[in-house]
């Protein structure tokens, strides 16, 4: 699934709408919104206004941190997603399967 939506970024982006998050004038993530019902985002468990804050504990402070993520994962057979919702720290674990 990762590998599909990475070959078509453009694809990808009209799939969800996401803008740095900023908490007193420092990016501390990416919010994510406008999820579509068919997105790989919503298949991940991902919900309109959840702020991505880490990925394995490495902070994400801009779209350009969680797109070279891509190769990490490639090589990876788990990946720990933090993500703030509702003002609530959440760690979301999914298997990677190559």
């Amino acid at each position: 699934m990762i590998d599909e939506s990475m070959q078509d970024i453009n694809a990808l982006m009209n799939q969800v709408r996401i803008r740095p998050h900023f908490t007193g004038g420092n990016a501390d993530g990416i919010l994510l919104y406008g999820i579509k019902q068919t997105s790989m985002f919503k298949n991940m468990g991902i919900q309109n206004g959840d702020i991505i804050i880490g990925v394995d504990g490495k902070a994400i402070n801009s779209v350009d941190d969680a797109i070279s993520l891509y190769d990490r994962l490639k090589n990876s057979s788990e990946m720990k997603m933090q993500i703030r919702r509702r003002g609530q720290i959440k760690e979301m674990i999914y298997n990677v399967e190559q």
